[in-house]
């Protein structure tokens, strides 16, 4: 891997991470307003 890589591969995994976050925080907000 070349430095560029290693810089950009952290960034995708935290972008990654932060979406999975914001979906599941989306979803459990959603079950709230429709219980």
């Amino acid at each position: 891997m070349n430095g560029l890589g290693k810089i950009i591969s952290p960034l995708c995994l935290r972008r990654k991470k932060t979406l999975i976050w914001m979906t599941l925080k989306l979803f459990s907000e959603t079950q709230k307003s429709t219980m």
